[in-house]
């Protein structure tokens, strides 16, 4: 019995000061590339293209396409514990979905090079940017 008792203590000290490590800015700067994909439940489409994201001591640029998938964005963004949030600093037009702009709140997951942003969503629509970052000489 008292091996037990020894052993969960010791598993549950263990667990206890593991703790997932705290991504900070600096962590994330750099070119990432790859595929922006957004699905409308309503539609129950799907469409994907081609996305550039810059990040760079809390800026971002991101690329647009003529389509608006993405739309694009550039500004500011910070880091909220498991969350990453963009401050886009541009005037857009109303004809689209705004949420195709990057802006706002989204989950991210970093893993090596490769780079997942998502965006919570109310609407059961997903927006989603699936990224690696280029090698840079």
């Amino acid at each position: 019995m008292k091996v037990i008792t020894t052993t969960i203590l010791f598993f549950t000290l263990v667990l206890s000061s593991c703790s997932k490590e705290k991504i900070e800015l600096k962590h994330l700067d750099g070119d990432y590339a790859g595929d922006f994909t957004v699905y409308y439940k309503d539609q129950d489409k799907t469409m994907t293209s081609k996305a550039t994201l810059k990040l760079k001591d809390g800026h971002f640029s991101c690329s647009g396409n003529p389509n608006r998938i993405p739309a694009g964005g550039s500004g500011t963004y910070h880091i909220e514990g498991e969350q990453i949030v963009f401050q886009d600093t541009n005037a857009w037009t109303a004809e689209f979905d705004w949420a195709l702009i990057l802006t706002g709140t989204f989950n991210f997951h970093k893993k090596g090079d490769n780079l997942t942003l998502k965006r919570p969503s109310a609407n059961e629509n997903t927006y989603t940017y699936d990224l690696k970052k280029a090698y840079t000489p």
